[in-house]
């Protein structure tokens, strides 16, 4: 094993010394990386495209969690704020818009189970008529 690396790095070495090209180099690490087991850059960048590319369990779990988030309320757009107020109970506050319509917003402690609180806030837009048009959040868990 020793006289394997002695020979890759002194390979290595005439090679830099001679002025090499990126393909040389990627030869030089294909040959180190078969005898040592160490990866070197261009392994080193191929595992990292690996790990982008191939998103880990949890992380495609919380990409679903933070969809299903939005799509519950997205949900609303388009429909009465009357449903919404009978679905989620009255808001914590409303504010009157210049335009005409009117801010409807929940607010709620929520825990993160650590022993950590935030106050999550859903805010509904809805026009004139009562269509709700817009929402946002801020502080939820659940878009963390």
């Amino acid at each position: 094993m020793i006289n394997k690396l002695i020979f890759a790095i002194s390979f290595s070495s005439l090679v830099i010394l001679s002025g090499c090209t990126q393909r040389d180099r990627d030869a030089i690490s294909d040959l180190t990386y078969a005898l040592t087991g160490v990866p070197g850059a261009k392994h080193k960048q191929a595992l990292q495209n690996q790990e982008q590319e191939a998103p880990s369990k949890a992380r495609l779990e919380r990409l679903k969690q933070i969809e299903e988030f939005k799509a519950r309320r997205s949900y609303w757009v388009g429909k009465s704020v009357d449903d919404l107020v009978m679905s989620w109970g009255s808001p914590s506050n409303t504010h009157k818009r210049t335009d005409g319509g009117t801010q409807y917003t929940w607010k709620w402690t929520q825990n993160n189970g650590w022993g950590q609180s935030t106050i999550c806030t859903n805010n509904f837009v809805a026009n004139k008529k009562g269509t709700i048009t817009d929402w946002n959040y801020s502080g939820c868990w659940e878009h963390l």
